[in-house]
């Protein structure tokens, strides 16, 4: 079996840090360094890239001026003697800028091509014989899984590293960090895995504010059961307050019971009466 090389993707602090460029320019940069391991240099057409990516070739070309503006890289075209027509071109890494201003390399330092070669910009390439140039990309150096997610990859280095200590600051339960920082990492991967993440911790770190009597798990179990992507009751709950004991309903009473009507007397006869009827029954019973 051919033994394919392998090179990294390298985007320093300063490249990565630089708001005059946007994520995906940056993500190009790192895809140049890989792909200029080899001899020094990346030789991969506009139309690699716009595949690599599933941009245009604009879009590129769009990114590639704003390395070069920045002086992060520098373009160099190579014509067809007596044409117009790109024979090739040549993407060199600068070194960092200093104190003092940006290396500007030499000619000496430059593979240079017949005698008609001129540094020119994108926009003005002659683009049809692009097809012929010749193959350098992330397959052949095997670089795939070495460089950065085309999806807006997140940087498994001190990037993450300290997503997760900011992260991990403000969880009120302090238990297994190790654990769950390898969750973290493990669960991570892009740009849109973090910002799901971060939407998902800021809910759920609200929803304990809110809810007193709610105890958080621990972070790695978590991460890790993809808490992150449940949706939170973030509404306030309805305040309690002292208990107040309902009053009792009171009812009218009829008026026969509030105003009874007073009987009548018995008169001496009706009574001597009434008690021989008394006696007659109890003496029967007997």
């Amino acid at each position: 079996m051919q033994n394919q090389k392998s090179y990294f993707a390298i985007i320093p602090a300063i490249v990565r840090y630089d708001n005059d460029l946007n994520g995906n320019a940056k993500l190009l940069y790192g895809e140049l360094t890989a792909l200029a391991n080899e001899k020094g240099y990346c030789w991969a057409t506009n139309l690699y890239f716009a595949n690599l990516y599933g941009v245009s070739k604009r879009t590129i070309i769009s990114w590639m001026k704003q390395l070069e503006k920045k002086k992060y890289i520098n373009i160099r075209v190579f014509y067809k003697p007596n044409s117009k027509q790109v024979e090739r071109r040549h993407i060199y890494i600068l070194p960092f800028p200093t104190e003092s201003d940006f290396y500007e390399p030499s000619e000496e330092n430059f593979i240079t091509y017949g005698k008609n070669q001129h540094e020119g910009s994108e926009e003005n390439f002659t683009t049809p014989s692009e097809e012929n140039f010749t193959d350098n990309n992330t397959v052949i150096n095997n670089t795939v899984n070495n460089t950065l997610d085309k999806k807006n990859s997140v940087e498994q280095s001190s990037t993450v590293s300290d997503s997760f200590e900011e992260i991990w600051k403000k969880f009120p339960k302090k238990t297994n960090k190790k654990k769950a920082k390898e969750q973290f990492i493990k669960k991570i991967k892009t740009e849109d895995d973090l910002e799901q993440f971060n939407k998902g911790y800021a809910d759920y770190l609200k929803y304990i504010e809110l809810n007193e009597w709610y105890h958080p798990q621990e972070l790695f179990r978590w991460i890790r059961d993809d808490r992150f992507n449940d949706e939170y009751d973030l509404k306030p709950p309805k305040p309690t307050g002292t208990y107040q004991r309902q009053p009792i309903r009171e009812e009218t009473m009829p008026e026969s019971v509030t105003n009874p009507t007073p009987e009548a007397k018995l008169s001496p006869e009706e009574q001597a009466a009434l008690d021989a009827q008394i006696a007659a029954w109890e003496a029967s019973k007997k």
